[in-house]
C-alpha cells in the first residue's frame, strides 16, 4: 500500500520512476546498423561461454534464426598466440569454402576458414593461424577444437544455405549483450557521423586532413591516394563538378573495434555511377576514431579484394567522358541538398572534438 501511495504521489509531483525497457526493445550488440531496410542481412554469432552459435536476420528488425549448439577451444579466453588451443574474438569473414571430398575426416562435411588475424588482432600482436568453422564425424563435445568453431554436419549444412564467401559476418563474443535500442541508436550515430566527415573530407578537405582520419599503421593501405589526389587536381581544372556518396552502411562491432560496409558512389557533373562496395576496419580510442584498412571488395561470393581501385579507375573514366558544367570554370562544390544533413552535423563536431579549422577549396 505505502508502494501505491509512493507512485501516486510521484506521478503528481512529476517524480515518478522510468519505467525500465521491456524484453523486445533490448537489442543485441553486434550490430548496430544493417544497410538497406528491404535486402536482410544475415550475422552469425558464436557465443563462447555459452557454446552456442545463433544465426540472426536484420532488416526492419534484429530477428533470431537459429540457435545451434557449437565447440570452441579447449581454453578459455581469447587467442593471442598459434598453438594455445583458444578461440579468438572479434568480428570475421569467411575466405573459403571446402567440402567433404577436400577434407579430412575429421572436418566433417564442409568447413569454412575465416581471416584470422584480421587488423585488429595484427595491431594488438595477436597471432595463430587456421581459425575454421567445420563440422565433424564425432559427436559434439563443448569446448573440444584446437581453436576452430565445431557443429554438427546436419547443422553446418543448414547454417550453409546463409553464407557468402566474404560477405557474411561471423561475430566471436564470449556472450551477447543486449541494451536499450536508444543506446545502440547513439553509436550508430557516432560510427555514421565519422563516416561522412570522412566521406566529405575525400572530396573537400587537404589531402592532410584526409590522411589523419587513418591509423599510422594504414599508410602502406593508401597507395591509391597520392592517384586520387592527382585526378582531384585534373577534375579542378576541367572544371568538372565533382563528389562522393554512399548509401547501405552496415556495422559491425566488438568492444571498440568496428567493421564498416557501405556502397560508394560518384557523381560527376551530375551523372551518378556506383563505385562498388567498401569496408572499413576502424578502432575507436575514447572520443577518437581512426581507420585501419580500407578496401574494396569484389562482388558477393568472390573471396578476395579488387586489385586496383575502383574509384581512381571511375575518375580516370570520367575525366575523358565529362564535359564542365554549364558556366563552371573551377571545381564547385555540389548544392547543400547533395550533402545529408548528417554531413555537415559531422564536419562540425570532428572540427570541435579535434580543435582543428578545416580549409575547403
Amino acid at each position: 500500500m505505502r508502494r501505491i501511495w509512493y507512485v501516486l504521489v510521484g506521478l503528481l509531483l512529476g517524480l515518478a520512476p522510468a519505467a525500465a525497457p521491456c524484453a523486445a526493445e533490448l537489442q543485441p550488440d553486434f550490430l548496430l546498423t544493417a544497410g538497406l531496410a528491404d535486402k536482410p542481412t544475415y550475422v552469425i554469432v558464436v557465443e563462447k561461454d555459452l557454446q552456442q552459435l545463433s544465426l540472426w536476420r536484420s532488416a526492419a528488425k534484429v530477428t533470431r534464426l537459429l540457435r545451434l549448439p557449437c565447440s570452441t577451444g579447449e581454453n578459455r579466453g581469447r587467442k593471442r598466440v598459434s598453438g594455445d588451443r583458444k578461440t579468438p574474438e572479434g568480428v570475421y569473414f569467411f575466405t573459403h569454402h571446402f567440402k567433404a571430398a577436400v577434407l579430412a575426416a575429421r572436418y566433417g562435411t564442409r568447413a569454412f576458414p575465416l581471416d584470422y588475424p584480421n587488423c585488429f588482432d595484427r595491431r594488438a600482436g595477436r597471432g595463430g593461424y587456421s581459425i575454421w568453422l567445420h563440422g565433424t564425424n564425432r559427436p559434439l563435445k563443448k569446448r573440444n577444437s584446437n581453436g576452430c568453431i565445431v557443429l554438427a554436419n546436419a547443422d553446418i549444412d543448414r547454417l550453409a544455405e546463409y553464407i557468402v564467401l566474404g560477405r557474411t559476418p561471423l561475430v566471436i563474443v564470449k556472450r551477447i549483450h543486449y541494451g536499450p535500442a536508444l543506446m545502440r541508436n547513439r553509436q550508430a550515430r557516432m560510427l555514421l557521423t565519422f563516416l561522412e566527415y570522412w566521406n566529405t573530407a575525400l572530396t573537400c578537405s587537404p589531402a592532410g586532413r584526409f590522411r589523419e582520419l587513418y591509423d599510422r599503421a594504414c599508410a602502406s593501405g593508401l597507395n591509391w591516394l597520392p592517384a586520387w589526389e592527382a585526378l582531384d587536381k585534373r577534375l579542378v581544372a576541367a572544371g568538372v563538378s565533382f563528389y562522393t556518396s554512399f548509401e547501405a552502411p552496415a556495422i559491425y562491432h566488438y568492444g571498440m573495434d568496428y567493421v564498416i560496409e557501405f556502397v560508394q558512389y560518384l557523381t560527376m557533373n551530375g551523372k551518378n555511377r556506383r563505385v562498388g562496395r567498401r569496408r572499413m576496419y576502424v578502432a575507436q580510442n575514447g572520443a577518437d576514431f581512426r581507420v585501419l584498412e580500407d578496401r574494396f571488395l569484389r562482388r558477393a561470393g568472390k573471396d578476395s579484394v579488387k586489385a586496383d581501385d575502383p574509384l581512381v579507375k571511375l575518375a580516370r573514366e570520367g575525366l575523358h567522358r565529362v564535359r564542365p558544367a554549364a558556366g563552371t570554370c573551377a571545381w564547385s562544390r555540389p548544392p547543400a541538398a547533395a550533402y545529408p544533413e548528417a554531413a555537415c552535423r559531422g564536419v562540425a563536431y570532428f572540427e570541435q572534438n579535434s580543435g582543428k579549422h578545416h580549409h575547403y577549396r
